[in-house]
């Protein structure tokens, strides 16, 4: 969204670039800022960014746009193999040397980048040993930076990368740190419960599930993250006692121009790209707005339909404030759920209504609801605002 539509609807971005300063702490179930109050994370993903920097471009078209929409982080990548457009520490002569300007030009912009170390390894750095030393060695130079966080492999399972057989949750490490590793590995146990596991550090990014019809509402499986989730009886409903991390949704459904979305995991529509967001910020620790142009750290076009899912995206980080993701979960069909639930107009595959309580205040978010549905408090609920398609996001009091 734009600033100026912003204002119009009477809110600011709740953790915009303009206002980012300070190291932020990965803690118990959240990070936080410099002033110990929650944080959300905002990225947009601006792969070739890096690239693009090392190229001499300028990318300072880029990240305006990046702080225009209230993000806080772009998300980067350390190396590809693309054809055409492979870089990294071993194929770009100037890569070590501009690193470490690149982190401080984007700390001048008031911008943190979550640094991805690791994309394509299994062309651009195959052995483990080199892998190892590298990611050390970008530990060491990146120090306790403010701005930067670090997530060692993007969908490490098919990028050619182990990483936690390259880094160990006791080495040392300034800024906070993310695997990359979403998938859990499931085992049955003495007991004849099923129970998974995850390896984490510092944080965890996670890839929701892109099923066309219901990503925007899975979003919700990063508290289940963070929390815990199962009850162990099968292997699909493994006990998992959760990570008590910041969860990261980081690479959800992108968005795409509607002629390019044909057979391919992509997504025109805004209302969805709101949804979803609006979910990751209530039931995690935040999202990345991912996207075509994204991937090459472009521009998208200026009415386009990547503009206006990066515009709902924007709308929904902005109207929630980060404190909600620390109040108590609740949703429709149960009793402290603060709106109206009727099952007709939720159908059970694609939609919900999520909804976090802080004290006497509440904010929920109507995931495709059928056109039918208008908001209506519940339990001594009041509406205090709505925004959003259809009206979905709802701040409450009582």
């Amino acid at each position: 969204m734009r600033p100026a539509t912003l204002l119009m609807l009477g809110r600011r971005p709740s953790s915009g670039a303009a206002t980012e300063a300070g190291p932020i702490t990965a803690g118990r179930n959240h990070f936080t800022d410099a002033a110990g109050r929650p944080w959300t994370y905002q990225g947009v993903t601006m792969f070739l960014l890096f690239s693009r920097w090392l190229n001499g471009e300028n990318i300072g078209p880029v990240c305006d746009w990046c702080a225009s929409l209230g993000a806080n982080v772009v998300r980067v990548l350390g190396m590809v193999g693309w054809r055409g457009q492979a870089f990294g520490p071993n194929l770009t002569s100037n890569w070590w040397a501009g690193f470490l300007p690149f982190l401080d030009y984007l700390a001048a912009r008031q911008l943190r980048v979550e640094f991805t170390v690791f994309a394509d390894a299994q062309i651009v750095m195959p052995d483990q040993g080199e892998q190892r030393a590298h990611l050390r060695r970008v530990v060491y130079a990146v120090g306790s930076r403010w701005n930067v966080f670090i997530e060692i492999a993007n969908e490490p399972w098919q990028n050619g990368c182990d990483p936690a057989a390259i880094f160990s949750p006791s080495e040392p490490r300034g800024v906070p740190m993310a695997y990359g590793i979403y998938d859990f590995a499931v085992s049955q146990r003495a007991d004849g419960l099923w129970h998974a596991t995850l390896p984490v550090l510092d944080y965890v990014t996670t890839h929701n599930p892109r099923d066309p019809d219901a990503w925007s509402r899975k979003g919700k499986d990063n508290a289940e993250y963070r929390d815990g989730s199962g009850d162990g009886s099968r292997p699909e409903s493994p006990l998992w006692p959760g990570c008590h991390l910041a969860v990261v949704g980081d690479e959800p459904m992108g968005a795409a121009e509607l002629a390019n979305c044909a057979g391919r995991q992509r997504d025109p529509n805004p209302d969805a790209h709101f949804w979803y967001h609006a979910n990751a910020k209530l039931n995690g620790g935040g999202s990345t707005f991912h996207s075509d142009n994204g991937l090459q750290a472009e521009l998208p076009p200026a009415d386009g339909d990547q503009q206006k899912c990066a515009e709902a995206a924007a709308l929904a980080w902005a109207s929630i404030e980060p404190e909600f993701q620390t109040g108590d979960y609740t949703r429709g069909g149960l009793e402290a759920c603060p709106l109206v639930f009727n099952p007709a107009q939720f159908p059970e595959q694609t939609s919900r209504i999520y909804a976090r309580l802080l004290g006497d205040r509440a904010v929920a978010v109507a995931i495709k609801p059928t056109p039918d549905w208008v908001p209506q408090g519940a339990a001594g609920w009041r509406i205090v605002s709505t925004t959003g398609p259809q009206q979905s996001l709802v701040h409450l009091a009582r």
